[in-house]
């Protein structure tokens, strides 16, 4: 009886040491992948997202890579957010001097993919978000990525 027990800790321990270590992973690939560049981050999304894949097929996906708490519905409905009414509408881009297209799509689906700080910063973060544009027949068009630096 009690090797079976210990037998039994000693799998939960090496379970719980193999969930610790996935997590510990996962984030690291996801602070990576963070860092990068707008274009490679573009190209990492649109390996999992091609373009004329399904809305629906997209949500899942997203869901599935990437962490969602809980999904809003509309533009500004929080971290992530599915909008049915409107496409994506780009910031201005100051490297080429213009908003380029823009907009995308007539139907949207908004994600922050997360955050991350230089070295040396202990207030100011870029948060990184990415957007996927949908025709009216749910199809995928485009993914547009952007970075926001808060001013400081």
């Amino acid at each position: 009886m009690i090797k079976i027990i210990y037998v039994s800790v000693a799998l939960l321990a090496v379970i719980a040491f193999a969930i610790a270590a996935s997590a510990y992973f996962s984030a690291s690939r996801s602070r990576t992948l963070l860092r990068q560049s707008e274009e490679d981050i573009r190209a990492y999304i649109l390996e999992l997202t091609p373009i004329g894949i399904s809305m629906q097929e997209a949500h899942s996906v997203i869901g599935q890579h990437f962490r969602v708490d809980e999904w809003g519905h509309g533009h500004g409905a929080g971290r992530a957010f599915i909008d049915y009414e409107n496409g994506i509408v780009r910031r201005f881009d100051s490297r080429i001097h213009a908003y380029h297209p823009p907009q995308i799509g007539v139907k949207a689906i908004g994600l922050e993919l997360g955050s991350y700080r230089r070295s040396g910063r202990l207030l100011a973060g870029t948060f990184v978000f990415a957007h996927w544009g949908f025709d009216e027949n749910f199809e995928l068009i485009d993914v547009y990525i952007s970075k926001s630096r808060p001013a400081m």
